[in-house]
């Protein structure tokens, strides 16, 4: 996935994104040469992690 992908999946800002990044809060993510993706599945273990016990 893309960065612009997990963005419009969980309507946040690109730059919400990029802020997860430099503070390693968010998804891992993999350089491929000048791009950047997120595996499904690391994504939605990342997700997992981030429920709200009370909701």
């Amino acid at each position: 996935m893309t960065p612009k992908e997990i963005c419009h999946e969980l309507q946040i800002p690109e730059q919400t994104f990029y802020q997860w990044r430099v503070k390693h809060t968010g998804p891992r993510a993999h350089r491929i040469g000048r791009h950047l993706r997120i595996s499904r599945t690391d994504f939605n273990a990342w997700l997992a992690t981030t429920e709200d016990p009370i909701g």
